[in-house]
């Protein structure tokens, strides 16, 4: 199966993309603070879930109108997106795995009478991805024919941000899931099948990240271990 990494659409010539915040700033300041890294997220992320009860408060931050598919104004490991019923829908639709994501109602300041969701995608642990597998480029030459291997994630580290990861070698029995969100991407992979849905119900927000995005970082691919 082929895997697309799906970021937020800057609609209308914006520099930023639509995004919600929590209309109750105490909550956000405890959000950020508990969940801006993987490592805080792994320790809290039962605590995380409490400060994000059913029915959540939020308005949009910088746009009139909301969209099927936005960001988050703070960075919260796992919480990937705030999406409307149509995006739901479509989950529900696919019949996608509940161990792959989950959805918790949100109640926008304006649209109350709108259903919208946040979307949490679990990470991949570091104990299913195949270290030895995995290819590190350099972030000086971005040369992708010469990679180098780590044998662990702390071992990779040392090296950060010289060294960033290509390819992302996980688990076989990750091969034929639809949403793949591994331990350090910021962005989750969707299935071919739900990429081409979006397309087919006009999600609008979202994109496929298909190059450069940020200075020193690059595309990055799955492999799956079939050992």
């Amino acid at each position: 199966m082929k895997y697309h990494i799906i970021t937020h659409d800057n609609i209308g010539g914006r520099s930023l993309p639509h995004a919600v915040a929590p209309c109750d700033k105490c909550i956000e300041n405890a959000l950020e603070e508990m969940a801006w890294n993987v490592f805080l997220y792994e320790e809290h992320k039962n605590e995380l879930l409490t400060l994000i009860p059913e029915d959540m408060p939020c308005k949009l931050t910088n746009r009139k109108k909301p969209v099927d598919y936005m960001d988050f104004s703070k960075y919260v490991v796992s919480l990937q997106a705030i999406v409307s019923q149509k995006v739901k829908k479509l989950f529900d639709g696919l019949k996608i795995p509940q161990e792959e994501y989950s959805f918790r109602r949100v109640v926008l300041k304006g649209f109350e009478n709108d259903p919208f969701y946040f979307l949490f995608i679990p990470r991949i642990p570091e104990k299913d991805i195949v270290w030895s597998k995995c290819d590190f480029c350099s972030t000086e030459t971005f040369n992708l024919k010469n990679t180098v291997k780590f044998s662990s994630w702390e071992e990779s580290r040392k090296f950060f941000p010289k060294y960033q990861i290509h390819n992302i070698a996980l688990k076989k029995e990750y091969e034929n899931h639809d949403i793949l969100q591994p331990l350090m991407c910021i962005s989750p992979f969707f299935s071919d099948r739900l990429v081409e849905a979006f397309e087919r119900e006009k999600v609008i927000g979202y994109k496929i990240f298909r190059g450069y995005h940020f200075e020193n970082f690059f595309k990055q691919e799955l492999l799956f271990d079939n050992e």
